[in-house]
């Protein structure tokens, strides 16, 4: 496998590189918790297989998934990151 990049083929130093080879995670719900300094706010994702993920980005890791969607929950009021990685990587 050679790659071209920058004009340059360099087959001794290829790589091969896989980006979003997975399904598309979708954000179906995001509930504001219902006052400020609560923490009762959630965000649902949809798209998943069930397994055991991890979590990246600071939210509460590893989750169980038993269906095609997973609500994180008890959340306060900020911005989040979610990124999911199963046991393939």
């Amino acid at each position: 496998f050679n790659d071209k990049i920058a004009g340059c083929v360099s087959p001794a130093t290829c790589i091969d590189i896989l980006i979003n080879t997975s399904d598309t995670i979708s954000i179906s719900s995001a509930i504001d918790p219902s006052g400020c300094g609560l923490s009762d706010g959630s965000i649902t994702i949809d798209g998943l297989v069930a397994g055991t993920y991890n979590v990246l980005g600071g939210l509460a890791s590893p989750i169980v998934v038993s269906g095609t969607s997973y609500t994180f929950s008890g959340l306060s009021a900020g911005y989040y990151s979610i990124g999911l990685e199963n046991a393939n990587g």
